[in-house]
């Protein structure tokens, strides 16, 4: 990992010598802080989180800035964004993983979602088209993407090719996988859950819960959980055109305070607090429990 360290360039001031300790000494406790929090591998601002082919988690930290890998008891940052402006992942904002185990992250520093290779090099896939993107998923063998600056949704091509618009939707949040051809997306604005055609016909879908302000969507089998960071709950959704079940308050309040993002792993929903910094893990039965690689 890297480490901060002083400078080499020694610079003398005469007589101030008291003061001058002071500023040294000043200096390296503050190397010695950033040093330890950095080697006790704690999250800083954890905003997404994905799961990987094997399990493993990938969660996005806009004020570390960078990605984080999580598998078992080992955590570590595998991509480290810089802290000047406008460099790549120096606002790292989502993650996503497709079926071949493939890692794309988006960055709103650079306007851009990049994919990830084997040894963690980036390749911009959308030449600065995406604005702020707050999220990303897999569908097909292409990816999706939200652009809260233009509310858009764009489609995006793995092998970079120029990204496809699909549609304008006022408040966009979230996406999720619905059927053939389809797409499930989250809004801040009126009807809150919206199906979309990958040719961009819109339909809404009345899903029988007024949200706070949801923020994520993700599908598990064929049930549909919304994150309203608001409330701190998470609901489950049945999202049939015809004879839907009613919405499910799947969990609500404490241990949660700030919940920015959901991911499905096996029968569980994993659930990022970016007060907390932590990950915890909700069964289906409602059972929450803080994971204990969360740190």
């Amino acid at each position: 990992m890297k480490q901060v360290s002083m400078s080499n360039n020694a610079y003398r001031l005469e007589g101030w010598g008291g003061i001058t300790t002071t500023i040294i000494v000043a200096i390296c406790t503050t190397a010695l802080v950033v040093n330890s929090a950095i080697a006790a591998d704690k999250f800083v601002y954890p905003i997404d989180i994905a799961v990987g082919s094997e399990g493993q988690l990938f969660v996005a930290d806009l004020k570390l800035p960078g990605l984080w890998h999580v598998q078992n008891d080992s955590i570590q940052v595998v991509l480290r964004g810089e802290k000047t402006y406008g460099t790549p992942l120096n606002a790292i904002r989502c993650v996503t993983v497709d079926q071949h185990g493939t890692v794309f992250v988006g960055d709103s520093a650079t306007r851009e979602i990049y994919r990830c290779d084997e040894q963690w090099q980036l390749k911009p896939l959308t030449d600065g088209s995406i604005g702020i993107p707050l999220d990303i998923i897999a569908a097909g063998e292409d990816l999706f993407a939200v652009d809260a600056e233009s509310q858009t949704i764009w489609r995006v091509f793995k092998d970079g090719n120029p990204p496809q618009r699909i549609a304008k939707v006022d408040g966009i949040r979230g996406l999720a996988e619905g059927l053939e051809e389809n797409l499930i997306c989250l809004t801040s604005r009126g009807k809150p859950i919206r199906s979309l055609k990958f040719s961009g016909e819109l339909k809404e879908i009345d899903c029988g819960v007024e949200f706070e302000f949801p923020i994520q969507i993700v599908k598990k089998l064929k049930k549909y959980f919304v994150l309203d960071t608001y409330a701190a709950k998470i609901w489950e959704l049945d999202l049939k055109l015809q004879n839907p079940q009613t919405p499910r308050e799947l969990f609500s309040g404490a241990p949660l305070k700030k919940p920015v993002s959901l991911a499905v792993s096996g029968n569980d929903i994993l659930i990022i607090d970016a007060e907390l910094k932590a990950i915890f893990r909700l069964s289906q039965s409602g059972e929450m429990q803080k994971l204990a690689n969360s740190f």
